[in-house]
């Protein structure tokens, strides 16, 4: 299955991750909600470029 994301969608998922990401990181303890948002961070640049 594959997943298509206008660059719209693509975009505010991105900053969406990033914000998060950041906001877990200022807390300090949240190891495993802080990889979990990388890997979405990931598979978010991989189906972008995927697209391109």
């Amino acid at each position: 299955m594959s997943i298509k994301l206008t660059e719209s969608d693509y975009l505010d998922l991105k900053i969406l991750v990033e914000e998060t990401l950041d906001n877990v990181e200022s807390m300090c303890s949240f190891d495993e909600s802080i990889s979990n948002l990388e890997q979405m961070q990931e598979i978010l640049e991989r189906v972008n470029h995927s697209h391109q």
